[in-house]
């Protein structure tokens, strides 16, 4: 049931007419239906609604100034070194340990694949040398490589698992294409395949020779026939 229903209506009413319609549905902060409310009951709920509404949007630009504080950090003069080792993925501003990213749905990990996917595509047309890999997208997401594994097994379900496939061929396409043009060696672009995509060479080869001489004309048989003892 939505949170403070009709409660500006019955305010309106409470000034106008001295009194709610009894007809009116009004819910407090959890939903529950508020009967006969008084003036004060109103004005006591609208309270609660502005400190929750306020909550909220605090905890939305904590949430947006956190995601940029990431994004700044995670390219931070624009060294994978720096990024790799900078405190600030473990800890915050203040020094207290972060913890280890819970991504519940896999609506919320698809969000912080986007961010990204963004900050990869602005460097690369910034010119910058860096390849889009599994491994800076792990680093990124906050998790384990043993995690995405499990991801990609199934154990979080069939939506973490097509999501984790689906960005991991993301970055195939892109290793694939720079490896034919040359940006990547390919016994590094082989290894690559191997290792993070699944992908596997077979290096026999079979070769198929088989000896055949030309047949004789009868001519020649006789002559050497001729030369026997």
């Amino acid at each position: 049931m939505e949170q403070f229903k009709n409660l500006d209506r019955a305010l309106e009413q409470i000034k106008t007419k001295k009194a709610v319609d009894p007809e009116l549905e009004i819910t407090d902060g959890e939903g529950k239906r508020v009967l006969n409310p008084t003036k004060e009951d109103l004005n006591v709920l609208k309270r609660e609604r502005n400190r929750a509404e306020y909550a909220a949007e605090r905890k939305a630009k904590e949430g947006k100034q956190n995601s940029e504080i990431a994004t700044q950090n995670f390219y931070q003069n624009g060294g994978i070194i720096e990024d790799a080792f900078n405190p600030l993925s473990w800890v915050d501003q203040k020094g207290n340990f972060k913890g280890i990213p819970v991504y519940d749905t896999p609506e919320e990990l698809v969000g912080k694949i986007m961010e990204w996917e963004n900050l990869m595509l602005g460097k690369m047309k910034s010119g910058s040398d860096v390849i889009p890999n599994a491994e800076l997208l792990t680093m990124y997401l906050g998790v384990s490589p043993g995690t995405i594994k499990a991801w990609r097994r199934g154990e979080r379900g069939e939506a973490f698992k097509n999501v984790i496939e689906i960005e991991l061929n993301k970055i195939a396409v892109v290793e694939n294409q720079l490896a034919m043009k040359g940006a990547i060696p390919q016994v590094v672009w082989a290894t690559i395949m191997n290792n993070q995509h699944g992908y596997t060479q077979n290096s026999k080869m079979e070769i198929d020779v088989t000896a055949k001489r030309t047949p004789e004309s009868s001519e020649t048989l006789i002559k050497s026939a001729k030369l026997l003892p």
